[in-house]
């Protein structure tokens, strides 16, 4: 295979190697970010947060 051929090739496989990674990257920065907001949006506010120490105080 001649010199320049061998250079193509390599480019292009080397385009290739780095479009997947860019995807697994993004694909893992999306699930992170998701992850995230499922916290944040589980997190009690503070009414829910009054409410349960009234529920919890004895009675009286």
């Amino acid at each position: 295979m001649l010199p320049g051929d061998q250079a193509v090739i390599k480019d292009v496989l080397e385009g290739l190697i780095l479009k997947y990674q860019a995807k697994r990257w993004e694909a893992a920065r999306q699930a992170a970010a998701a992850e995230a907001a499922a916290k944040a949006s589980s997190a009690p506010t503070p009414k829910r947060r009054q409410q349960a120490r009234r529920a919890a105080q004895p009675p009286g």
